[in-house]
């Protein structure tokens, strides 16, 4: 089988060698698929696309990056190079670089964006920042009185919403308006888009019972808001949503509500016990779906979760690019590659609440108005 591998392996380089320009390129996804005869490779992101290719070890690469060298197979015009540092994964990416909103001193509690250039911040003291090509700046300033929790936009960015104890909207053109037909007696925790018009907000209300609060989804777009979601067994609260085709809020001791076109909301429990604070998943839905508590994140459909203990991590915010690819908001900032979780160096002294990728980039937010810039 070994032999059987390794002729795999060769048969794209031979044909290149006669002259052909249609080679065969094999992406990997895991390092088990990285075997040739005797010799186990590295499954590796290519620094020129997201794809993972196969590398080997090579003594002629020693003096270059990490001393591997791109198998025949990889794609990217890669087979057959030395593998740059850039490639290495140091838990999952290729550059971490700290930068700020001057305008931010407090946590980031929420990010969003569509591309580097198109991305938001929004602080537990209620200010909201924008980057673009230019960098950060300020388009709310941080007051007394409000809290921002999260930020999302529409897919195609044409609104934005800030979301706390007050829910705010803007077109991108740096105004802001404040939502007024939402009850001043709730707080929301967390806000997704399944369109360009319909958002849901998720978070907690006061109960039917003195001192009591319970858990509220309300769904809608600019001033129009309907409050949807079970209208029985709600938590406490609601801290977190996510959608792509449907949406998914996550809440209080383990807590966690979905809804399809023809069956309505249903209730459900991860069966964790714990709270969570953070969900995430593929946009095409095929695979697991990923929700974050404190000290342990669950991987799984629905309520049949895995749960995978983080010991010394408080876990606040996810982003999944793909099961093999999911990035966490925790007492640091944590990267899992489909085997196991490993932390990202940051230089970064803060606990961290925030997380959002888009394309390459990956932005992480934390205490004191930090941002962590990660390059995939």
């Amino acid at each position: 089988m070994a032999g059987r591998l390794r002729q795999m392996r060769l048969w794209p380089a031979l044909l290149a060698l006669a002259g052909c320009s249609s080679a065969s390129t094999f992406p990997c996804s895991t390092d088990a698929q990285c075997v040739s005869g005797a010799s186990t490779g590295s499954c590796l992101k290519s620094s020129v696309s997201l794809t993972k290719w196969c590398a080997f070890p090579s003594a002629s690469c020693s003096g270059a990056g990490p001393g591997l060298r791109w198998d025949a197979t990889a794609g990217d015009d890669l087979a057959g190079t030395c593998v740059s540092a850039a490639s290495v994964p140091d838990g999952g990416v290729a550059s971490v670089v700290l930068e700020e909103c001057t305008a931010l001193s407090s946590t980031i509690t929420g990010l969003w964006g569509l591309d580097a250039n198109t991305f938001y911040a929004v602080s537990k003291a209620g200010g909201i920042c924008r980057r673009d090509a230019s960098g950060w700046r300020s388009e709310v300033a941080e007051g007394m009185t409000t809290t921002l929790t999260s930020v999302t936009g529409s897919p195609a960015g044409a609104i934005v919403y800030a979301a706390g104890s007050e829910v705010f909207y803007s077109d991108g053109t740096g105004g802001w308006t404040g939502i007024q037909t939402l009850p001043r007696t709730a707080m929301f925790y967390g806000v997704a888009a399944c369109g360009e018009a319909d958002f849901y907000l998720v978070g907690s209300d006061v109960g039917t019972a003195p001192n009591t609060t319970v858990g509220v989804i309300y769904q809608g777009a600019t001033d129009m808001w309907t409050l949807v979601g079970p209208k029985t067994g709600q938590p406490t609260s609601y801290f977190a949503a996510w959608c792509a085709h449907f949406p998914i809020a996550v809440g209080a001791q383990g807590a966690l509500a979905t809804t399809g076109a023809l069956n309505g909301w249903s209730q459900y429990s991860s069966a964790t016990g714990i709270d969570l604070h953070a969900v995430s998943g593929t946009p095409d839905m095929d695979s697991s779906y990923v929700a974050g508590g404190p000290g342990v994140v669950t991987q799984g459909m629905l309520a049949r979760f895995v749960a995978t203990p983080l010991p010394k991590q408080v876990v606040n915010g996810l982003y999944q690019f793909s099961p093999t690819d999911i990035y966490a908001a925790a007492s640091d900032v944590l990267h899992y590659d489909g085997t196991r979780w490993n932390v990202i160096p940051t230089n970064a002294a803060v606990p961290f609440s925030s997380v959002w990728g888009a394309g390459h980039d990956v932005f992480v937010g934390g205490d004191n108005g930090t941002i962590v810039h990660l390059t995939r």
